[in-house]
């Protein structure tokens, strides 16, 4: 009976708060969600000075994101001519083992914008079912790694090497718009397959390999250069599964059935301006959001295997660069100059707010809060309980002139915010 009136009245100790990994790019569920608490009616965030610091390292140079399990934190990072795999103690940030390989800071083919990133940008890939880690070096190393055992390599391969990659073209005509960041979208693991956005205009844009050997099953067969968003989303068509990768030049909807693995099912031409098509393509019903800062241009998409993409809607002069929105509420949460709440079956804007630059990143976590990573540094708190208008619980600076590209995590209480110069920091939202 007080376990109820505790409940009713929001008052769980942290004992009672469920606890989550983060073992994918975008957490568990793979939308940026977390069952966990933000934290803020636990009291865990003691304004003006912020929640309690666990701990803090230098991880390397990257802009990709940790991931989590089992109270094991497994992150990259470059520094001195080498990627280096880290797995570290969650609660305590002692770093358990190391493993690293020779590795450039830019791709073969890097053209631009070389002081905004540099080391690996895709997000490790961790699988419960083998043990296996899967990294991406943004020159294309792709390696599974034993987590448990000390982390050696089981096997590896230079997606160069094997696809001969082509540089990225420029893909629109506005003078100096040629882009290319390596290799950036997160591995992705369906069933026994490793599913690798390879971006080989030869072979095949997506490329599917065994999870254990390593070995090539299929490659698709769209042969567009690879995007630079941060990951492949995985979704159910009509019973059937497949995937929606965003290339250089088109949102395409790729067959995951073994009857015809690889095979196109829907094509949408969009091309943006830098090829910085950098959100990872959201669900929301079945349907799909597709939205770019650099043609201004956010989409509701119907995904159908007999007519290809259908338009639900869609909302010009609006649109997300690195900010993968999520969805709360029936609102989709994005920032750019500003938190943009826009109504998910409309395409209507709601609101925008804040001090919100391109680097954000958010997570919705179970109390109606949304956690803010942006700017050089800085974790906020949003409450979305009245989402007519914009209610900033909490703006602290964590960082100073350190751009905060990599996603902010949140595992087991614990708040992962790091900074694309190497700097991480581990907070507590529990007592």
């Amino acid at each position: 009976m007080l376990f109820r009136v505790l409940l009713s009245a929001g008052f769980l100790t942290a004992s009672l708060l469920p606890a989550e990994d983060w073992a994918h790019w975008r957490g568990q569920s793979r939308d940026g969600h977390t069952a966990e608490s933000s934290g803020w009616d636990e009291g865990t965030w003691n304004l003006p000075k912020g929640p309690v610091k666990a701990w803090e390292m230098a991880a390397g140079q990257g802009s990709s994101s940790p991931v989590v399990s089992g109270g094991k934190v497994f992150l990259t990072g470059w520094d001195d001519g080498r990627d280096t795999l880290r797995c570290v103690d969650l609660r305590s940030g002692k770093v358990l083992w190391e493993q690293s390989l020779p590795a450039p800071r830019y791709g073969r083919h890097a053209v631009g914008d070389q002081g905004f990133y540099g080391g690996p940008s895709a997000t490790p890939e961790f699988d419960a079912a083998t043990g296996l880690l899967y990294t991406l070096g943004c020159d294309g190393d792709l390696c599974a790694w034993q987590a448990a055992q000390g982390g050696p390599p089981v096997w590896e391969m230079n997606l160069h090497d094997k696809f001969q990659i082509k540089q990225r073209p420029a893909v629109t005509k506005h003078a100096d718009t040629q882009r290319d960041y390596g290799f950036t979208s997160a591995p992705l693991v369906q069933g026994d397959s490793l599913l690798v956005e390879v971006g080989s205009t030869t072979t095949g844009t997506v490329a599917a390999f065994d999870k254990r050997t390593g070995q090539l099953q299929w490659t698709s067969e769209l042969k567009d250069p690879a995007g630079h968003a941060g990951g492949m989303l995985p979704l159910t068509v009509e019973g059937k599964p497949a995937l929606v990768v965003f290339t250089s030049l088109n949102v395409a909807l790729i067959s995951l059935d073994a009857a015809k693995p690889g095979a196109t099912l829907a094509l949408r031409s969009w091309p943006t301006r830098y090829a910085n098509n950098m959100a990872t393509p959201v669900a929301v019903e079945g349907d799909v959001i597709i939205t770019t800062k650099w043609t201004n241009l956010t989409a509701r998409l119907r995904p159908t295997l007999t007519k290809g993409w259908e338009t639900v809607w869609e909302a010009k002069n609006q649109g997300s660069n690195v900010t993968t929105p999520v969805l709360a509420g029936g609102n989709l949460y994005f920032a750019v100059r500003g938190l943009t709440c826009m109504e998910a079956a409309t395409g209507k804007v709601r609101w925008k707010d804040g001090r919100f630059s391109d680097a954000t990143s958010l997570i919705a976590c179970a109390d109606q809060r949304l956690i803010t990573w942006s700017n050089n540094g800085d974790l906020g708190l949003v409450d979305l309980r009245s989402p007519g208008t914009y209610q900033e619980l909490a703006w602290l600076p964590l960082f100073a002139e350190d751009m905060a590209w990599p996603h902010v995590v949140l595992a087991d209480h614990h708040l992962l915010c790091r900074g694309h110069s190497g700097k991480l920091v581990c907070l507590r939202l529990a007592k």
